[in-house]
């Protein structure tokens, strides 16, 4: 055991070894894994005057260093490699030996005498891996700064590869400095400095590594409600619903892992499809329904009591609401139970699990006012496939009629405006029926008044599907409107016709056309009626239709006639600002279609005929000119759709 002391002196003691420099971080490496390990040595084996009193003083893991180091882990997505990862090995005692408290009092457990036995005792695994450590040649901010972006990489692989994970830790080394941190849902803390070369840095860090190794899991940033259970050789989650009278736990065995952790700060959004039996070796005789369990650390505003936005009293208040009525049947999840889940503090009390307890108050003090996070786990039923993985434009219509219905169901019945209609929010169902969709995550929902407003307006949502009120937090009252702004439309065609830029430019053209003529048409009939002129845009208006005439028959519509027309009768103003809206969408689309055949994955082509002749190209003219050329008419087509939105005095009075 001091044989490894004496490999770690030259890190503590600059000068006492000339071939090693604080300058090359890979003389740190063994450094660092020999003053580890060796603690680890000494807190399973204490000098004989130190031995503990009782089992209850007894470490409760060890945790030691990998030997191996600068390594690219197993589990890893992408390319870095680790300076130095740390294990955490669970201790069990046999508390029938009689002969006190030495190396044999103990074993490992039965997941780390495997891991032991196998390949990965040596090589680092994501799905193991207890703490990572980011070593630097020196000190400086710059070093640490980048040490710091280092380790929240590598937490992004731990959180993927282990479910049970609430935070993490990790150290970060500038030399003969050394800093402790810590990564939750919405911070990262970090330790003062400790600098090994003196008694009080060597101090400190030791105390670090001691502490890991004698407090509970909880204090390590595992989840003591998700373990592994080696009878039936899966994760079992515990479920404590705390909106009964009386608090009742059941337990749920894992059947497969649907949404993981893939942010280090945020929600920890992870989902688990679960059933109440354990696994049977045979899958055709097991007939449990297929539950859902969604666990995340939203923003509350409060205590349970006073938040307005608790997911489980929200999607609770949905299943009661919309109880008995058939026609909405399959297109929620159905409240099954749940809540914000709790913890034991200092005093044995239950208390909600936040991110100002799970790692006491002295630390959170730290972290001053940064807004509060809760850990929610809730059950529904109802388990649905991703919106891309509709197979036909029939198929995308009916999902997202379904969902509009779910949407103004709720809004009805349930006075619940869910306000982040989006496409992650949009699920998929398969049945004997045929596919329908589903309206899930209720995390940004929130009660409405009787009149159907928002009873405050605030900026909520997922940015690419927020309405424009919402996107520049304007003050005004929020409504079912915003949640089905035309942006929201977008992502759907996104998911249907992917990379194929022709498809999604016919389908564009089949409609553009149409509002120009339709304008054209009415001001003509209009300005015949009223025997004055209509100010030039008629003309403008009726070329415009011809032109998206054109880029329809370039790139290769009569039921979307009759809809604007009523619209434009109806409300002129409106119907502009959808064409306006529609032009935008077919400039973005056709410059992604430019990048496209820039970048070799759509082929270069010669020019149409028809595009050559009527855009007077060159002869030898490719596609990309062509689609320069329709670019540039939907840039006027969108200009003049907007001028005609903002403009207070229509061009011909009515």
């Amino acid at each position: 055991m001091f044989d490894s002391a004496v490999r770690f002196l030259p890190w503590l003691c600059p000068g006492s070894d000339s071939t090693f420099s604080t300058t090359n971080e890979k003389h740190i490496y063994p450094c660092f894994v020999e003053l580890i390990n060796f603690v680890a040595e000494l807190v399973v084996r204490p000098p004989l005057d130190q031995q503990p009193a009782s089992f209850d003083e007894y470490p409760k893991q060890l945790v030691r260093s990998y030997n191996k180091t600068d390594i690219k882990p197993d589990n890893a997505e992408g390319r870095h490699c680790v300076d130095m990862a740390l294990k955490c090995d669970t201790l069990n005692y046999n508390t029938s030996d009689d002969d006190g408290y030495d190396e044999d009092s103990f074993q490992l457990s039965k997941e780390d005498l495997k891991a032991k036995d196998g390949r990965n005792g040596e090589r680092p695994d994501y799905s193991r891996i207890f703490a990572v450590i980011e070593v630097k040649p020196n000190f400086s901010d710059a070093n640490m700064l980048k040490g710091f972006s280092q380790l929240v990489e590598y937490s992004k692989n731990l959180y993927w590869n282990q479910h049970n994970r609430r935070f993490i830790w990790g150290l970060v080394s500038g030399g003969s400095n050394v800093k402790a941190c810590v990564l939750g849902p919405n911070f990262l803390l970090a330790s003062r400095f400790m600098d090994v070369t003196t008694a009080e840095g060597r101090l400190e860090l030791i105390g670090f590594l001691v502490n890991w190794s004698f407090c509970e899991l909880p204090k390590l940033g595992y989840d003591p409600t998700i373990r592994f259970n080696y009878n039936h050789e899966c994760f079992t989650i515990d479920m404590v619903d705390n909106n009964k009278l009386e608090p009742v736990q059941t337990t749920y065995y894992l059947r497969k892992i649907v949404v993981v952790a893939e942010r280090v700060f945020g929600r920890h959004t992870r989902c688990f499809v679960v059933g109440e039996q354990p696994p049977s070796s045979d899958r055709n005789c097991d007939t449990s329904a297929d539950i859902l369990i969604k666990d995340a650390w939203p923003e509350v505003s409060g205590s349970a009591e006073d938040d307005m936005r608790d997911e489980s009293k929200l999607l609770d208040q949905v299943s009661k609401g919309l109880e008995g009525r058939s026609e909405f049947e399959g297109l929620y999840p159905k409240f099954l139970g749940g809540g914000r889940m709790q913890i034991q503090d200092a005093h044995g009390e239950s208390v909600d699990e936040t991110t100002r307890t799970v790692l006491g108050k002295t630390v959170w003090a730290q972290l001053g006012e940064l807004p509060l996070r809760a850990h929610m786990r809730i059950a529904m039923s109802g388990v649905g496939k991703p919106l891309k993985t509709v197979r036909s434009i029939p198929e995308l219509i009916v999902v997202i009629y379904d969902v509009m219905r779910c949407h103004m169901g709720i809004l009805k019945h349930c006075h619940i405006l869910h306000r982040d209609i989006s496409e992650g929010n949009i699920l998929v169902q398969r049945d004997d029926a045929g596919v329908h969709g589903m309206l899930i995550d209720f995390d940004h929902a929130i009660s409405i008044t009787d009149d159907g407003y928002a009873k405050r307006a605030e900026r909520t949502g997922t940015r690419p599907f927020m309405s424009v009120n919402n996107l520049e937090d304007k003050p005004t009252k929020r409504t079912a409107l915003d949640d089905w702004e035309i942006k929201s439309a977008r992502k759907p065609t996104d998911i249907f016709f992917r990379n194929k830029y022709i498809h999604r430019s016919v389908m564009l053209k089949v409609v553009a056309a149409v509002p120009g003529m339709v304008d054209g048409l009415i001001r003509h009939m209009k300005s015949l009626q009223g025997m004055r002129h209509d100010g030039g845009w008629m003309g403008h208006l009726l070329h415009e239709a011809e032109n998206e005439r054109m880029h329809l028959m370039t790139w290769m519509e009569t039921g979307f006639f009759a809809v604007f027309s009523l619209l434009y009768m109806v409300s002129p103003h409106t119907a502009h600002c959808v064409v306006g809206y529609l032009e935008e969408e077919a400039v973005t689309s056709y410059t992604h279609f430019i990048g496209e055949i820039d970048a070799g994955r759509i082929e270069n082509v010669k020019a149409p005929e028809i595009a050559v002749a009527y855009w007077n190209l060159d002869p030898e003219s490719t596609l990309r000119d062509v689609v320069l050329a329709v670019h540039a008419d939907e840039a006027v087509h969108r200009d003049t759709s907007h001028h005609d939105t903002k403009s207070n005095k229509p061009h011909i009075k009515y």
